[in-house]
């Protein structure tokens, strides 16, 4: 059994209350953002990193298809060039239609419009295939889309197209961390990510991500830019997954229009305090997950004190819960130097997590106390009482 983490969302398309779109950064610098940074901006309750780019120009360039809402920022990858041999490409891309219908399709382009096929140019290493011929595509109606690469599912079966796409002795052969975006047969919209380059998730082939997403019900999918890009949030209630790799991107796929989540978060930067609510039913990952995608928020900074309000939780924060949140803290190491955490707990609860916060904050670098009283709270992580330690 493999050591993998993945997570998949499933957006039901086409519905009134949801909006999918690609977006595109509008940093003046270099044309680059965090996916966090593109999600709070536009108040998107997922987003993850689109298609690939170019990470060694500044301002930076998508490479391949990019169409944000009927503006065509970059078209698709006319050819390649390997071994002195030229390939006319006709590469995976998501498209979304003016319903919110959702297409995946091998797609080129002739004098600004979009041509779609069934089928990818069959390309092999050494023998490149004939030229595209028009006549056999459609005419691709999209409103917004975006080209990666290369398709992993095909009516509900594995067909990974690498060679057929031009991805000859790419890095993308090996277990990378990897993001994905498919349909079900229904006209949903999935996104999957998966978490890869540690212990706890080495990452995926692309074979085994289309076997991923086949299980996440997805009859036709695409590969999307992974790697270090790759870091899925749903920035409206701050909740983000997997480990936060939250690099510059040129652009993103944003949803919005989802209910609440169990986690949201506010950094008072003036105050020096995170306030996180947390409410419903959770798990130690999803607490420790979230954790690590607040200190990884850019507006965190070392030494900010956490305020967490757990009186609307459902689950038991019990002792293995706390030392696992310990043992974050110290992988945290110079980030929370001098921080203080309080939970605020309901009555029923108070006392308990008061004796655990006491005893494990003896061998924690930061100082945990637990309390009925959210003012009380708050006044006890102001830095004019740094030197208080008395709890609820």
């Amino acid at each position: 059994e493999l050591p993998l983490r993945a997570w998949y969302v499933r957006i039901d398309e086409p519905d009134p209350g949801l909006i999918t779109r690609v977006a595109v950064s509008d940093d003046p610098a270099d044309n680059r953002e965090t996916i966090s940074s593109f999600a709070r901006d536009l108040g998107a309750c997922v987003a993850v990193n689109g298609g690939y780019f170019a990470m060694d120009q500044t301002p930076s360039r998508h490479r391949g298809l990019l169409l944000a809402d009927g503006t065509l920022w970059e078209p698709p990858t006319p050819s390649i060039i390997w071994d002195s041999l030229r390939y006319e490409t006709a590469r995976a891309a998501v498209g979304f239609t003016g319903d919110d219908l959702v297409e995946i399709a091998w797609v080129a382009s002739r004098r600004d419009t979009l041509y779609a096929w069934s089928n990818p140019p069959p390309h092999q290493n050494g023998r490149p295939a004939d030229p595209l011929r028009h006549e056999e595509a459609r005419v691709w109606d999209v409103r917004d889309a975006l080209a990666a690469g290369p398709r992993l599912v095909v009516g509900g079966e594995v067909r990974v197209t690498l060679d057929e796409e031009g991805f000859f002795g790419s890095y993308l052969r090996e277990p990378h961390p990897r993001t994905a975006a498919g349909r079900a047969a229904d006209g949903a919209l999935i996104l999957m990510v998966v978490d890869g380059r540690q212990s706890e998730s080495r990452g995926a082939t692309l074979e085994e991500l289309a076997g991923l997403m086949l299980e996440a019900g997805a009859v036709d999918a695409l590969n999307l830019d992974g790697g270090g890009s790759w870091n899925p949030c749903q920035p409206a209630d701050r909740r983000h997954y997997g480990t936060p790799g939250d690099v510059g991107v040129d652009h993103v796929l944003r949803i919005g229009g989802w209910g609440p989540m169990p986690f949201t978060w506010e950094i008072d930067r003036e105050a020096g305090i995170v306030s996180i609510v947390v409410h419903g039913h959770i798990t130690p990952d999803e607490a420790l997950t979230t954790f690590d995608a607040i200190i990884a928020d850019p507006e965190f900074r070392p030494g900010t004190h956490v305020l967490s309000d757990h009186r609307g939780l459902e689950t038991v924060v019990d002792a293995e819960f706390i030392r696992a949140f310990l043992f974050r803290v110290q992988k945290a190491g110079p980030l929370l130097q001098g921080s203080r955490v309080a939970f605020v707990e309901s009555a029923g609860v108070r006392y308990g997590m008061a004796r655990m916060t006491s005893i494990l904050s003896e061998s924690s670098p930061i100082a945990l106390r637990a309390f009925e009283d959210i003012d009380k709270a708050r006044r006890w992580l102001r830095r004019q009482d740094a030197q208080s330690t008395s709890g609820d």
